[in-house]
């Protein structure tokens, strides 16, 4: 069963009433909520009034109306049993006012369909086998698929809408303890109940790790060893910020502590020992953790534990490998552990051979040093040293697991050549996870890339091998093809190849890694310089024809033909002067890209609003002149946008083409207002999105409009304002959790009231103060965890006091930054510094990214005696080695870029 940790769509259709947000002011003189009305939509009316929908107490059904109709009448999911008093205590409550930074989206289902959803979620509940054989097969039999299909693709604020709406079905809104999770309860065994309760969990926008740990924890009392290789899956991924939310969603999901659900559900002692290891985040484990887990590991005889242990490429990780190499007990440990009793490998290994180093020789047989067939292929031709592990381990002479074990300890993850080793079962399921076979392949070694591409040509070409080489070649690539589909579908086997052809940040492996057609269009368009050298070189007719193949396979035939036309568009062969500058022009026409996103939004039906909004982004030049001179062709395009469009995508839009009727250019989509808005609709990290909002709020007149209250924004303003405020609380919420009082409303009456809090009073106070002077201070920064580029050079020019007053909230490397800048004589990051951010602090752009500047460093004054310059900078400031931090971070196919 696939654990539930999926993120809720976040496309729709176009909504009954537009999503408006609704934003509490800050500012602190305004003592009652300001409230926005939206004009009603219609109302639609669905024919029809009878349906046979409950299950009589006899085993037949009765006749009764339709749950309502939809005009005159009110919906299960939004009428009100209250009378009298309380009723009118009810509709006297002031106006509540939802601040739109919240991560839950609106409802989209009319009450309507609610109700229509609840009935069929009933039917489906309480769905009765009346057949039998022999007294065998009456009874319960609830419809598993459809209430998974029902519930499954709904969002936060419709799965709760059904769960109100259920609970007052005809026959049972009078029951107090009836609801759709008691139903539920009483209907489904364990694991299946366990799996619709984490659906009904899963917030917005984010996975549903408390869900998946719950799954997981009831499926011990089935299968502990898988059970609890599933609790480790849930928490062996998770970053601080995921680790927290999980401790609270836990918490208010089920009524108890992680510890107490661990000690409920059995977990077992070694068991527990591997889950305090993984709820430590990798990236805030020490070296000294890592290497007492994985001698723990060997201790236990777990190869599983192991690859726990020593997987990753963060330096402690890094540091312990490398520790563990040297460490004669460990090694005498692991070998005691895992070597195979008899085979091939039985006699060639022993302590004093374990050198774990590169391969001098293969004679005979005979391995010196490391016996990773990786290896092997890397450094020398495939020979008869490789043949024999091969057949042992066939024959199953030889344990695999011994090399696994070793390529855990050298490169913390399973090697590309020790799939292709694997004899069919002997793996207990480790190469049937994608998750395994993708990490393999993109860090496949330049030997295995050369023996894999060497027998696909064999393969193809249908020829005999010749020799020992192209033998082993060709049945490595057999090899590594079976284990490619067998993992995978036909669009992933695709993906891997490419991979291990061009190299993960190709061309072709872009497009093979977008499940829908809208995205490949995307990967096409956003070529990148290095392809279009490519396709342009030598050699570039195969690249083309290999992508040719792809795009048939994964699209249909129009589909298909109109990709490569765009392709060879942007490539342009036949002009020899042809820049990649000039192929950034040739992309879908406005309609065309619009057309292809048709029926991809919620439900299948609709449109796809980003893939909508993406052909505003890129309109060509002659569709901008079009908008601004003609008249009617902009009437067709601004209703098309009105009509399909909502809340923040519609406004964004709006910006776009308002743009291109003054200029009749294409629109740019840099400016400060659409920056902002549309690092927004990207669900971009409030780091990332920080330097957009002060660039917006660095000028005096929009801060002026903004801080107007709410009832006299515009509508832009009043998106704008929304996403200034959302860059701060989702920063908030990360550091502190969220607000206390609306996660009790939540998961309580359903409905949260604003009140005034300390919490929400400091939120507000930020808030107001981002507002009011267009920034933040170095210490407002450091404490909301906003440390960009800015963040650093802000804190670089701080007084000594007021740096010390930050340090409690920076990382040792983050401090080591800030002390280089603060060297520099204006206080600014030098090139140096910003790689630094990037490779070891992830911050900033991409390693990739800096190619320009070091082409202009390499091709300016001084040349290549700049760049040794900037290599001695950076180990000077951080004794660290330049190339191994920035390299190791560039895609081994496009490092002779960079060398």
């Amino acid at each position: 069963m696939a654990l539930d940790r999926s993120i809720t769509s976040g496309d729709s259709a176009k909504k009954p009433a537009e999503d408006s947000p609704r934003i509490v002011d800050t500012a602190p003189a305004q003592k009652d909520h300001e409230t926005h009305s939206e004009p009603a939509a219609k109302t639609k009316t669905y024919e029809g009034s009878v349906e046979t929908w409950v299950k009589s107490g006899n085993g037949g059904s009765e006749a009764r109306p339709l749950i309502h109709e939809l005009e005159g009448e009110k919906s299960f999911s939004t009428a009100s049993s209250d009378t009298g008093a309380d009723a009118q205590t009810t509709r006297d409550l002031p106006d509540v006012v939802i601040d739109d930074s919240s991560p839950q989206k609106a409802a989209v289902l009319s009450p309507a369909e609610i109700d229509r959803r609840a009935k069929e979620l009933f039917q489906a509940v309480n769905r009765y086998d009346e057949g039998y054989i022999f007294g065998i097969g009456a009874g319960n039999d609830p419809d598993l698929k459809s209430i998974r299909d029902i519930l499954d693709p709904l969002n936060e604020a419709d799965r709760k809408a059904v769960e109100t709406a259920y609970q007052k079905l005809p026959g049972n809104e009078n029951k107090a303890d009836f609801s759709l999770r008691s139903n539920l309860k009483e209907k489904l065994e364990g694991d299946d109940f366990r799996e619709m309760e984490a659906i009904l969990n899963r917030h917005d926008g984010r996975t549903n790790d408390a869900g998946a740990l719950m799954l997981s924890l009831s499926h011990i009392d089935n299968d502990r060893k898988d059970g609890e290789s599933r609790v480790f899956e849930v928490f062996s991924t998770l970053d601080r910020t995921r680790m927290d939310k999980l401790e609270q969603d836990f918490k208010a999901d089920y009524g108890m502590t992680i510890d107490q659900a661990l000690d409920q559900y059995g977990l077992s002692k070694e068991g527990r020992t591997v889950v305090d290891f993984l709820r430590k985040p990798a990236e805030e484990r020490t070296e000294q953790e890592i290497k007492d887990f994985a001698r723990f590991a060997v201790k236990e005889g777990s190869l599983d534990y192991l690859l726990l242990a020593l997987r990753g490429d963060s330096p402690q990780a890094q540091s312990a490998r490398e520790s563990l190499k040297q460490d004669e007990g460990f090694k005498q440990s692991l070998i005691d552990e895992f070597k195979p009793p008899s085979g091939f490998l039985a006699g060639v290994m022993n302590v004093g051979d374990f050198a774990l180093g590169p391969i001098d020789e293969v004679v005979g047989g005979a391995i010196n040093g490391d016996l990773s067939w990786g290896k092997v292929l890397g450094g020398l031709s495939i020979v008869e040293g490789a043949t024999a592990l091969k057949n042992g381990v066939d024959a199953k002479d030889d344990d695999i697991r011994f090399m696994m074990a070793m390529d855990a300890l050298n490169e913390g993850r399973i090697s590309l050549s020790t799939i292709a080793l694997n004899n069919t079962g002997s793996l207990f399921g480790w190469f049937d996870n994608k998750e395994n076979i993708g990490l393999a392949v993109e860090g496949a070694t330049d030997g295995e890339r050369r023996a894999y591409t060497l027998g696909r040509k064999l393969s193809e070409s249908g020829k005999e091998p010749r020799g020992a080489e192209e033998r082993q070649a060709l049945e490595y690539f057999n090899r590594i093809d079976k284990a490619f589909k067998d993992a995978g579908d036909d669009r992933e086997a695709l993906h891997w190849d490419a991979v291990m052809r061009y190299g993960k940040d190709s061309l072709l492996a872009d497009i093979t890694s977008k499940e829908d057609t809208p995205g490949r269009f995307e990967s096409v368009e956003g070529l990148k310089e290095a392809d279009w050298n490519r396709l342009r070189s030598e050699g570039g007719e195969r690249y083309r024809e290999d992508i040719k193949t792809a795009v048939e396979k994964l699209a249909d035939k129009d589909e298909a033909r109109r990709m490569l036309e765009i392709l060879d568009g942007k490539v342009d062969k036949t002009n020899p002067e042809s820049t990649f500058d000039d192929s950034k022009g040739v992309h879908r026409s406005l309609f065309e890209t619009i057309e292809q996103n048709k029926n991809k939004g919620f439900f299948s039906w609709g449109y796809r609003e980003d893939g909508v909004l993406e052909g505003f982004e890129k309109m060509t030049a002659a569709e901008a002149k079009r908008y601004k001179d003609d008249p009617a062709f902009k009437k067709m395009v601004d209703d098309f946008a009105e009509d399909t469009l909502n809340g923040q995508r519609q406004v964004y839009a709006r910006m776009l083409l308002d743009q291109v009727a003054e200029t009749g250019a294409v629109p740019d989509t840099t400016k400060p207002a659409e920056a902002v808005l549309k690092d927004r609709i990207d669900n971009k990290s409030p780091e990332d999105s920080m330097a957009a909002v002060e660039k917006l709020l660095s000028d005096p007149a929009v801060r002026e409009r903004l801080n107007k209250p709410y009832n006299e924004l515009s509508k832009e303003d009043r998106f704008l304002r929304s996403a200034v405020d959302t860059v701060v609380q989702r920063a908030y919420e990360k550091e502190f959790g969220p607000d206390p009082a609306q996660t009790a409303a939540m998961y309580g009456q359903g409905m949260y009231f604003p009140v005034e809090t300390s919490y929400s009073r400091k939120l507000d106070a930020i808030q107001h103060t981002l507002l009011k002077n267009g920034s933040l201070s170095a210490s407002e920064k450091a404490e909301l965890g906003l440390k960009d580029n800015s963040f650093f050079e802000q804190a670089a020019a701080l007084d000594p006091e007021a740096r010390a007053a930050i340090d409690k909230h920076l990382s040792e490397a983050e401090k080591k930054l800030i002390d280089a800048v603060a060297q520099n004589p204006d206080k600014k990051m030098t090139l140096s510094d910003r790689i630094y951010a990037s490779t070891v602090l992830g911050k900033g752009p991409d390693a990739v990214d800096f190619e320009e500047a070091l082409v202009t460093l390499r091709k300016g004054p001084g040349g290549e005696a700049r760049v040794q310059e900037l290599r001695e900078e950076y180990g000077r400031k951080y004794d660290r080695n330049f190339d191994t931090d920035f390299l190791g971070k560039i895609d081994k196919d496009d490092r002779g870029r960079f060398r």
